[in-house]
């Protein structure tokens, strides 16, 4: 990409971590210029596309399942939320039982 180019002619995506290696290898396969830029924003990167590109990256996303968002939207993976919920909850329910195991035997 040329950085020399007017900015309206790029849009900008932030893709999960987690699905960054797929997403980077499925744009190299169709061949699409893109630009990662080295911040990170918590779990997420951004890629910058140029504009003419943009259906071919959607397709990409879908066809995929990846998580991507637009810049002013980030939202978190709701699946892995709730993961995390649910382990939290196993390991409460477990000190709980352990707590009053303790308590009914001693």
């Amino acid at each position: 990409m040329n950085t020399e180019d007017n900015i309206e002619n790029y849009y900008k995506l932030m893709i999960s971590f987690k699905d960054k290696i797929l997403f980077e290898s499925e744009l190299d396969i169709k061949e699409i210029n893109y630009y990662v830029e080295n911040d990170y924003f918590g779990d997420k990167v951004r890629f910058v596309f140029l504009d003419s590109d943009h259906k071919k990256v959607d397709n990409i996303i879908i066809n995929n399942e990846i998580v991507a968002t637009v810049e002013s939207n980030l939202v978190s993976d709701f699946n892995d939320q709730s993961k995390m919920v649910k382990l939290y909850l196993i390991i409460a329910f477990v000190f709980i039982a352990i707590i009053f195991l303790l308590a009914l035997f001693f």
